[in-house]
């Protein structure tokens, strides 16, 4: 047994399989071409709102929980509805991967936003 490599653990393995890191920038690059309107008004409320890199983080890191677990859906919609990041109208009654899917990738465009207005 010594000398063996063991096979990544579930948790190593980010969200099915897929880095989280890349998830996101390929989402936020498809929310971008696929959805610009909805991507400027989302990014529009962040700057609106003076949302800092650290809570930007923080809806990531509830969007992440929400795509590992469907029990952490309703805690990401609350979240966004509190944050007035989107309307409750907007959002689905049930858990939508999809919906959680688009949320990660406007959190990608959010971050990059935040980052490259904060002084250095």
């Amino acid at each position: 047994m010594d000398g063996m490599m063991t096979a990544p653990q579930p948790q190593d393995m980010g969200i099915h399989g897929v880095d989280p890191a890349e998830l996101e920038k390929f989402m936020a690059e498809k929310v971008q071409s696929e959805a610009p309107d909805e991507a400027n008004e989302f990014l529009e409320g962040i700057q609106e709102d003076g949302l800092s890199a650290e809570e930007v983080d923080e809806v990531r890191q509830v969007t992440l929980a929400a795509l590992k677990s469907p029990d952490a859906f309703p805690q990401l919609t609350a979240y966004l509805v509190n944050a007035e990041l989107i309307d409750e109208e907007d959002i689905p009654k049930e858990y939508d991967g999809g919906f959680v899917l688009a949320i990660l990738g406007l959190v990608g465009l959010a971050q990059d936003l935040v980052t490259s207005s904060t002084p250095q």
